[in-house]
């Protein structure tokens, strides 16, 4: 596994144009823990630079830029609006596009996590419209066709939801951000109405808010970069004291109050369920989901039966004329 990743990024990396990997570490782009000057090329050898050791310093240097380039904000004494409502925190997932040197390594850390997945992909897609630029640089990476998928059919062209030419159904989904996973289960489903079965999905941020246990109930296959614990531990580290106490209880309060609004447990039960009571509870709540569906299914059929006897009631009424 460690050949494939190596062979796969060593290629990529040949191009002129993602030569910003050296620079990123000699640059201090990073910020990474690099000491020596032979050590600071690293990344950018593709002979030496895919070693898990610095797969992590990669990892630490990106949740550092995250925080020391503001796509991570604090309220500061406002709320922050957000797509799950009032927020003490903002995560500026769709902005990082516009950083060429932290999108590639994010890309990187990505490539590296579908590799070591061992599975295999024909297409990669990113959720509209945040992720899409990172969905195709990590399809550059790994040599993965890409596809696009729509919230719902344009009326004029293909009308297709989803635009592909190459076969296969097996598809990649990269996210951005995950909060309850509302966003990416839709774009799943959106896909798998266009013949296409989504066998993992990869996030940059898991806002630890419900988006894991919902993809477990879903039977979704879902992998996160990082985590809010572990970018607030890597900035602990690194960056003492810029995660207060106050900061770090108003934003537990918040992922609590989320997950209890679906009928989760909070974060600090989730983390000490085993695997055995997490997939108890998955079973469960699937079976709930169940229960709910089919009275919605009963109503379309009895709809359908509805319109069905309306339409012969008319057409005797025509045929008596």
């Amino acid at each position: 596994m460690a050949a494939a990743r190596e062979e796969r990024i060593k290629i990529w990396l040949r191009k002129p144009e993602l030569e910003c990997l050296t620079c990123l570490c000699e640059k201090g782009g990073f910020g990474l823990i690099l000491e020596e000057q032979e050590e600071s090329k690293i990344l950018a050898d593709g002979l030496r630079g895919l070693t898990d050791e610095n797969m992590e310093k990669l990892r630490t240097g990106v949740a550092l830029q995250l925080w020391d380039k503001k796509f991570v904000r604090f309220d500061g004494g406002e709320k922050l609006e957000h797509a799950s409502g009032i927020t003490p925190y903002f995560v500026d997932g769709r902005d990082i596009m516009s950083d060429h040197t932290l999108e590639t390594g994010i890309a990187i850390l990505a490539a590296d996590q579908v590799i070591k997945s061992g599975k295999d992909f024909d297409h990669i897609t990113g959720v509209l419209t945040g992720s899409t630029s990172l969905a195709n640089r990590v399809g550059d990476i790994l040599g993965i066709p890409k596809l696009l998928i729509k919230e719902e059919p344009r009326e004029h062209g293909a009308e297709r939801l989803v635009n592909a030419r190459s076969t296969g159904e097996n598809l990649l989904m990269i996210e951005d951000l995950l909060v309850t996973g509302g966003s990416l289960f839709r774009n799943i489903d959106r896909a798998y109405k266009g013949g296409f079965n989504t066998t993992l999905a990869v996030a940059i941020w898991d806002r630890e808010e419900g988006a894991s246990l919902n993809a477990e109930t879903r039977e979704v296959n879902l992998q996160s970069l990082f985590t809010r614990t572990q970018i607030f531990g890597i900035l602990d580290e690194y960056r003492p004291g810029v995660i207060t106490s106050e900061m770090r209880e108003s934003v537990r309060s918040y992922a609590d109050l989320v997950r209890k609004e679906q009928g989760l447990p909070s974060v600090r039960e989730e983390k000490i369920m085993s695997r055995e009571e997490r997939r108890v509870f998955a079973e469960e709540r699937r079976g709930q989901l169940r229960q709910v569906e089919k009275p919605s299914h009963r109503m379309r059929v009895l709809a359908a039966v509805a319109v069905g006897a309306l339409v012969v009631g008319a057409a005797t009424c025509l045929w008596g004329r």
